[in-house]
C-alpha cells in the first residue's frame, strides 16, 4: 500500500506525478508497526512518501486519510526479551534522523576505549598480524539504556567478549531522535584492532 502525505493512493497511477525533487522522505513500515498504524490495509507492508510541500494536484484522486502523525522510517517488530513483551507500540528503528551517541562524542568514545579496551588481547589469542574489525550491534532504548548486545565477529573469541563486555557495562548513551521525538534504535559500532607485523 502507498500513502502519500497521509492519504492512501487508490490509484498507482498517482505516484507518476511525483518528481524525485519534490520528495521530502519515505518510510517503509512493515509487520506489526503497519498493521497498528493502517489496520487490516496495511497488512501487506505500507510505503510512506512525504513530499516537501502540499500534495500534489493528482492526489485529489485519494479516497481516504489516515492518521500520519507517528514517527515513520524502517520500524521492525522487537522480540521478546527475558521473557517479557517489548512495551506495546514501541517501534524499534535501524536508522534516525540523528541516530544514538555515545555521551560526549567521539572524543569521549576513544577515550572510554582507551581506558577500557585491552589492545593487546587479539595478541593473547595469537591473532597474526593484520586489521580486525569487530561490529558490535546493540539497542540504545529512549533512556539510553543499552540492551540486546552482540556481534557476529570472531564468535567465541574473548575479543569480542570484551568488545560486548564494555558496551554492556558502559555509559547510557545518547538517544536516538526522529521527527523531534527521542525513540528505541539500533546501533552499530565497529571496534577495530591492528597487529602489526614484526620486523
Amino acid at each position: 500500500m502507498f500513502v502519500i502525505n497521509g492519504k492512501i493512493i487508490t490509484i498507482p497511477d498517482a505516484l507518476k506525478s511525483l518528481l524525485p525533487e519534490n520528495i521530502d522522505r519515505i518510510n517503509v513500515l512493515k509487520g506489526a508497526s503497519a498493521v497498528t498504524l493502517y489496520g487490516a490495509k496495511g497488512v501487506n507492508g505500507v510505503v510512506e512518501i512525504f513530499t516537501k510541500s502540499k500534495p500534489l494536484s493528482p492526489l485529489k484522486e485519494t479516497t481516504e486519510t489516515v492518521n500520519s502523525n507517528h514517527l515513520g522510517e524502517i520500524v521492525l517488530v522487537a522480540p521478546k526479551q527475558n521473557g517479557e513483551e517489548k512495551e506495546a507500540n514501541e517501534p524499534i528503528f535501524t536508522m534516525a534522523e540523528n541516530n544514538p551517541t555515545f555521551p560526549g562524542g567521539d572524543s569521549a568514545w576513544k577515550r572510554y576505549l582507551m581506558q577500557n579496551l585491552r589492545s593487546d588481547m587479539p595478541l593473547t589469542e595469537g591473532w597474526k598480524a593484520g586489521v580486525y574489525k569487530i561490529i558490535v550491534s546493540f539497542i540504545v532504548k529512549k533512556d539510553g539504556s543499552i540492551t540486546d548486545v552482540k556481534t557476529d565477529d570472531y564468535p567465541s573469541s574473548k575479543t569480542a567478549e570484551q568488545c560486548e563486555n564494555m558496551i554492556k557495562t558502559g555509559p547510557k548513551w545518547v538517544p536516538a531522535i526522529q521527527n523531534g521525538h527521542i525513540v528505541n534504535c539500533y546501533k552499530k559500532q565497529p571496534i577495530t584492532f591492528v597487529i602489526e607485523g614484526q620486523n
